[in-house]
């Protein structure tokens, strides 16, 4: 009922369907905001960054390669460091990453937001 008379009235006032429109698309807008910020949200945009570092394609990231990863992120760590980190993240204990043990390290580390605009998102 309420949609009929939007409609209506967005047909009799070019200003009213232009606000309508407005709204519509910074509720677009937020929407998209919040699946890429949020926890679980923008898994699609972390697992296309999971496999450009998965330099060998092996669907895991290895020492090396979460090394790189956490130097485009801005954490200044050594390999060995890196080594240590990857041991907290690695759930089954094969030695390397998978894309399940990576996303569930970015959606729960509370550290990660402040790399949401990172360029290593891109």
């Amino acid at each position: 009922m309420a949609s009929q008379a939007v409609d209506q009235l967005s047909h009799k006032e070019p200003r009213i369907k232009k606000l309508l429109e407005t709204i519509a698309a910074v509720k677009e807008a937020n929407r998209r905001f919040k699946e890429n910020s949020e926890p679980g949200g923008g898994s699609d945009r972390l697992k296309r960054m999971f496999r450009r570092y998965d330099q060998d394609h092996s669907g895991n990231i290895d020492g090396d390669e979460l090394y790189s990863l956490l130097r485009d992120l801005g954490h200044l760590c050594t390999r060995d460091e890196a080594m240590r980190i990857m041991s907290g993240m690695d759930g089954d204990g094969s030695g390397t990453i998978d894309v399940d043990e990576f996303l569930h390290w970015w959606n729960n580390a509370p550290f990660t937001t402040m790399f949401a605009s990172s360029n290593v998102n891109r």
